[in-house]
């Protein structure tokens, strides 16, 4: 009994050093989010990182000091979003609408004895929950290899615990990341086996298997497989509509999923349809004035933009971002995404200056707000070199295509399919250089990835290789020239 006590008390230090360190990792991320504009999500991650504090078994007062002083910074920031100075929380006491866990790191007698009822597996559950938003969070922010890590510790928690709702949904988490990274056979596969855990294991359908089909139907959708993806988004919308209602916002994200496909294969009537569901239901559950209302506008005027209505584009594209400010602020990722959708526009309209201005508006809001290395910074980079190239300006274009280029190998994987439209547009601006050398290799390498993520009979795979090819035609007949 002595050395299985001791065994325990070894193994709860452990544990307790674990949950500090995440505990102050929650922490901190918690604070970006809060610094980033997601208040609510990063409110939400400050009371997790406090309650994990609060549930540990070791009574010192550095850890009392600790959870106080989080919790002051936290009362600080509650006031500071209603308006009042951090001076008046003496005054006016800790906000009515936040629950402050009791902490078990009392000095009161008896005060330890919940703790001795611990059970291993109930910290091993919640410390799998911890890593798993945490995770969530390092997904949002672009961090995917440090992502992974958390699921993987997550999952290694829970094997052979029995719990198969959770590691359903970290194989679909894991799948969602695998997806960002463009890796989508990976992906697939562990949407694969979060479905067989719901359906064999648990024995139904519900919201995590809805949201995995999704998420399989987005893949399918970027591989311009449209037909499965029609199918896997049918099934989701038929689960969420039977489980949630036909007004439910997870409803309307299906829509939307289904109106991009509609959109792509070119039948923009009945895009617009599916939107126009999607966004009525937005409206009703969340009303007018909120992220995903934004969001369904932004890709109605996405939809006019391919149909080469500029100025239809650009009314929904403004009303999104009349939103998006109104309720998230200036400097929000998602303001940034608006604006530079609306230097797409004015860069299809020929006005090179002012798409410019908004490109590098967007540019800037992203660089501070994600980091330089963020896939989105790399986005925007991206467009300002293919402006540029537009209009002729090869040198100019080329160190943005770089930096994109760098930005998305660093963040996504050298496989990703955004590395390769990079590298064709890189490769065409070589070549109206008069390097068709440099473009034939860069095209070759494009082809190379897109025929790893799409296949052989893909079209965007097809374009390349004939444009490698044509570069090969332009070397032979240079060559000849030479020698004749």
């Amino acid at each position: 009994n002595f050395k299985f006590q001791q065994g325990f008390n070894h193994l709860m230090e452990e544990s307790e050093a674990a949950r500090i360190e995440l505990a102050e990792k929650i922490w901190t991320i918690g604070w970006e989010k809060v610094h980033r504009g997601h208040r609510d999500r990063g409110r939400e991650l400050l009371k997790s990182a406090i309650e994990c504090m609060c549930e540990l078994c070791n009574d010192t007062k550095n850890r009392r000091d600790r959870i106080e002083e989080m919790r002051k910074e936290l009362v600080d920031e509650l006031l500071n979003r209603a308006g009042k100075s951090p001076h008046d929380r003496k005054a006016s006491g800790t906000s009515p609408t936040m629950r402050f866990p009791t902490p078990l790191l009392s000095s009161t007698p008896g005060a330890r004895a919940p703790v001795k009822a611990f059970r291993q597996k109930s910290f091993r559950s919640e410390m799998a929950e911890l890593r798993k938003n945490l995770a969530m969070d390092l997904t949002d922010q672009g961090k995917y290899d440090e992502a992974l890590v958390q699921l993987h510790e997550a999952m290694g928690l829970l094997k052979d615990k029995g719990d198969h709702v959770s590691v359903a949904e970290l194989l679909a988490q894991i799948g969602l990341v695998h997806k960002n990274q463009g890796k989508y056979n990976q992906a697939l596969a562990k949407y694969e086996e979060s479905l067989s855990i719901c359906r064999e294991e648990i024995g139904i359908e519900d919201s995590i298997s809805a949201t995995t089909l999704n998420n399989m139907g987005v893949i399918f959708w970027r591989q311009a497989k449209y037909d499965q993806a029609l199918q896997v988004y049918n099934e989701a919308l038929e689960i969420r509509q039977r489980i949630l209602g036909l007004e439910h916002s997870d409803v309307a994200t299906t829509l939307a999923c289904i109106a991009l496909v509609y959109s792509d294969l070119g039948k923009y009537e009945t895009a617009l349809e599916k939107f126009e569901q999607s966004l009525a239901i937005k409206s009703k559950c969340e009303g007018t004035e909120h992220s995903d209302v934004a969001s369904t506008l932004s890709n109605i005027g996405g939809i006019y933009f391919d149909q080469g209505k500029h100025q239809a584009a650009m009314t929904k594209y403004n009303q999104a971002l009349a939103i998006r400010k109104k309720i998230l602020g200036n400097t929000h990722p998602d303001v940034a995404q608006t604006i530079h959708r609306i230097g797409c526009v004015l860069d299809a309209q020929g006005k090179q200056d002012e798409a410019m201005i908004k490109y590098q508006e967007a540019l800037d809001i992203r660089q501070k707000m994600l980091g330089r290395e963020h896939p989105d910074v790399a986005q925007t980079l991206n467009r300002i070199g293919e402006c540029y190239s537009r209009h002729g300006e090869f040198a100019k274009a080329i160190p943005y295509f770089e930096e994109a280029l760098r930005t998305r190998r660093k963040t996504l994987g050298s496989e990703h399919p955004t590395v390769a439209t990079t590298l064709c547009n890189k490769a065409k601006a070589r070549k109206l250089m008069g390097d068709a050398r440099e473009a034939q290799r860069l095209y070759s390498e494009a082809a190379r990835i897109r025929k790893f993520v799409f296949g052989e009979d893909h079209h965007l795979f097809q374009q390349t290789k004939v444009a490698a090819h044509e570069c090969g035609l332009a070397l032979r007949e240079d060559f000849l020239k030479s020698v004749s």
